[in-house]
């Protein structure tokens, strides 16, 4: 059956084959403490919070791999791991194909990026 998170966490590393959705209450941090990837096999869809780490020494981030539809909202909360600030024109792969479709933006972006970023 399908995943809901709402009043709770989805964390960690593992796969999933259900439809998840991180209800408005709800959090979605994939990866265990540092860098790491969660494999969601069908569709994702956020409300809540979600929170992805990033470390802009290795230019690499948290991951998730296996979403054929994505439906993005909430807040997205980034953390940056390495020493090197992050800065205009640096790229972070958090969604990895095959996404067929996706839809939204997420309302807030934590700290904010500053002005012409995203």
């Amino acid at each position: 059956g399908a995943t809901l998170v709402n009043g709770g966490t989805l964390g960690g590393s593992g796969t999933l084959a259900s439809p998840v959705t991180v209800g408005p209450a709800g959090t979605f941090s994939p990866g265990p403490n540092g860098l790491g990837s969660f494999t969601i096999n069908n569709t994702l869809t956020l409300q809540g919070t979600t929170f992805i780490e990033v470390n802009k020494d290795v230019m690499a981030s948290d991951i998730i791999h296996g979403v054929t539809k994505l439906t993005i909202g909430g807040t997205l909360v980034v953390t940056n791991l390495g020493t090197t600030p992050l800065a205009g024109g640096d790229a972070f792969t958090i969604f990895a194909t095959p996404i067929t479709s996706y839809s939204g933006s997420f309302a807030a972006i934590v700290p904010a990026p500053g002005p012409g970023l995203s």
